[in-house]
């Protein structure tokens, strides 16, 4: 009956970290996106003031 349980604790341990890394991974792509978003977005209104310039 305990080696069971001691199973059955491995298999947790092995699914929380298998959870934990995928969640690492979603963080991380979550992060360099909204990175990617706040790049793209300040070159947009850069270039906005520059034609804004431009065209007065």
């Amino acid at each position: 009956k305990n080696f069971f349980k001691v199973e059955e604790m491995k298999r947790k341990i092995q699914k929380n970290k298998k959870d934990s890394e995928r969640n690492e991974k979603i963080s991380k792509m979550l992060v360099d996106t909204s990175i990617k978003v706040a790049i793209v977005s300040v070159s947009i209104s850069c270039l906005w003031l520059i034609y804004k310039k431009i065209s007065n």
